[in-house]
């Protein structure tokens, strides 16, 4: 998908100029966000959502494993999501995109199992709001969840790490690892910990991009939402 950095709309892979606002196609910014974007669905909403749900139902967590890769498409909303946090229009700007995902998959020939899931979740305005509200958590760190289910995303995020970056390393200290021999492991998770952190800071995304981008649909989105509580303020006077 081909979309306009500065109105948020999809244009076709061929196209280089916006058909909507005429400005120059350069996805470069969205491309640099992604990868938080990518993390943010994965331990922010998807994760979180489903310990959650373990929590509310048993009271911890029982069942850890990995979930399934965010698709492409959740990663975008949650570009969008991002972007939105600056001026308060998360969850417009995803269902803006979002409508736009569902028209692209109905135009299409043959569905598959996840578009049709995805429309679904699109057409779920609660669940909209509830993935603009995690992911945007995910980036100030300042969520509330459970703290079962916080720890229990931490855990995920450290075995993740050091499955991609500390695999051996981490698969010698577990053989070595006995109960008065702990110095090693404990040294190992503390790196492990550490490179986590830095991971996130290395890819989370500046303010000042998250500001630029999508800037004409956000202004639009703001302004509708300053008249929408002059509206509300009047009614209740």
């Amino acid at each position: 998908m081909n979309i306009c950095e500065k109105c948020g709309i999809i244009n076709n892979d061929t196209i280089s100029i916006c058909e909507n606002c005429g400005n120059e196609i350069d996805n470069s910014l969205i491309e640099k966000i992604l990868p938080f974007a990518k993390n943010a669905v994965y331990y922010g909403y998807l994760y979180r959502v489903d310990y959650e749900k373990q929590v509310k139902e048993q009271g911890e967590v029982k069942i850890k494993y990995s979930l399934l890769e965010p698709s492409n498409y959740y990663e975008l909303l949650a570009v969008f999501a991002l972007s939105g946090y600056i001026g308060g229009v998360s969850f417009q700007l995803v269902n803006f995109i979002g409508k736009q995902i569902v028209y692209f998959i109905k135009g299409k020939l043959e569905k598959d199992k996840e578009d049709k899931e995805f429309v679904e979740f699109i057409e779920d305005e609660e669940k909209v709001k509830r993935f603009a509200k995690y992911i945007n958590e995910y980036y100030t760190g300042k969520h509330h969840a459970n703290k079962i289910v916080a720890d229990a995303i931490i855990e995920e995020e450290m075995a993740d790490f050091a499955s991609h970056e500390k695999g051996e390393e981490f698969a010698e200290a577990l053989k070595k690892y006995t109960p008065e021999e702990q110095g090693e492991l404990l040294e190992l998770f503390t790196e492990i910990a550490k490179g986590v952190s830095k991971k996130r800071r290395e890819i989370i995304p500046q303010k000042d991009d998250l500001k630029n981008l999508f800037g004409d649909t956000k202004k639009t989105f703001v302004k509708e939402k300053k008249k929408n509580r002059k509206k509300k303020n009047k009614k209740r006077k």
